[in-house]
């Protein structure tokens, strides 16, 4: 995926599912992403690299980044900021395995998803301060998990 689609498909996808829905508590809530706590500043992080920007996000990689989740094998993983503050991530994978894989560890990690329709693979979790969505599409063979924090992107909302 290019990073456009991560820019337009992950923040869409957020728009949409975040708020669509009621909101429902789950396991574990993270308090991060993969160590960095949310809201952290990006000037305290070493080793990131700015690969997009869609006005107010900011999107950024990180050197020598864990592919993987458990044992499947990702993509691509983007952090997000807003005015340098991380707010979100999105996980690119590709595969039905990997996806299997995945669906299974955020299951383990945050209790059984939310799932909307029982004939779409969209999954989400949703707590006091983050959402999580994975989304997996059989024909393209391509997935998304993004991981939000409600209280930066409700200081967006109301920017907007």
């Amino acid at each position: 995926m290019t990073y456009t689609g991560i820019r337009w498909g992950g923040l869409i996808f957020i728009l949409v599912i975040v708020f669509s829905q009621p909101a429902r508590a789950f396991q574990n809530e993270p308090n991060d992403f993969r160590g960095i706590e949310w809201g952290t500043n990006y000037h305290e992080l070493k080793g990131f690299t700015k690969v997009s920007t869609q006005d107010p996000l900011e999107y950024y990689t990180k050197k020598n980044e864990d592919m993987s989740m458990g044992d499947a094998r990702l993509a691509m993983v983007v952090y997000v900021f807003y005015k340098k503050k991380l707010c979100g991530a999105v996980l690119d994978f590709k595969s039905p395995s990997n996806f299997q894989t995945i669906k299974a560890v955020l299951s383990d990690w945050y209790g059984k998803g939310y799932q909307a329709n029982r004939y779409e693979d969209k999954y989400r979790w949703s707590g006091t301060n983050v959402s999580i969505t994975l989304e997996y599409d059989d024909i393209t063979q391509k997935g998304q998990v993004v991981y939000y924090f409600i209280p930066i992107y409700e200081i967006i909302q109301r920017a907007n």
